[in-house]
């Protein structure tokens, strides 16, 4: 007797995931990344999703003001952020707010500009557009909105290499 099995669409596209995760994973191992959202949960889905990519550094941050305060003991320490997510709409500071000190910090000192992605579940064209405009005051990188997916985050991981 004979036993074959039939993948579903869905155990192909974890196939799929899995085989792509696996091909960019050394490409990723030279980020450090911080992930920034006031909501647990949201930290630790969005580090698992860059470890799965090969990032074995990172860290994460509850709201803007720790995360501009990390950010800069990492400049000081030498050790820069590549990345960072961040989440709009938080306590203490918003996103978009510790995204517009950060260039601000980065231009004033003549630092190379880490790569920012802005992510958010309420957003609108308007807003998505003042985060990633070049000549605004945030000039985010990208904007993904909320749920984010792997693939998602892989190709704004592809974008910031290149």
């Amino acid at each position: 007797m004979y036993l074959l099995r039939v993948r579903t669409s869905q155990e192909e596209e974890e196939n799929n995931l899995n085989n792509m995760l696996e091909i960019n994973r050394l490409r990723n191992v030279n980020h450090r990344v911080l992930v920034v959202d006031d909501d647990h949960f949201n930290n630790m889905v969005v580090s698992k999703f860059f470890q799965k990519l090969g990032v074995e550094a990172v860290a994460t941050a509850r709201n803007g003001l720790e995360a501009y305060n990390k950010y800069l003991e990492a400049v000081e320490e030498r050790s820069p952020y590549t990345i960072i997510t961040m989440d709009i709409e938080m306590p203490k500071m918003n996103g978009k707010t510790a995204a517009q000190k950060i260039r601000q910090y980065e231009k004033k000192n003549g630092l190379k500009p880490c790569y920012i992605l802005m992510i958010s579940a309420n957003c609108l064209e308007s807003e998505i557009n003042e985060c990633t405009d070049k000549n605004g005051l945030i000039m985010a990188d990208a904007f993904l909105k909320k749920p984010i997916s792997p693939e998602e985050l892989q190709r704004a991981v592809d974008s910031s290499s290149s």
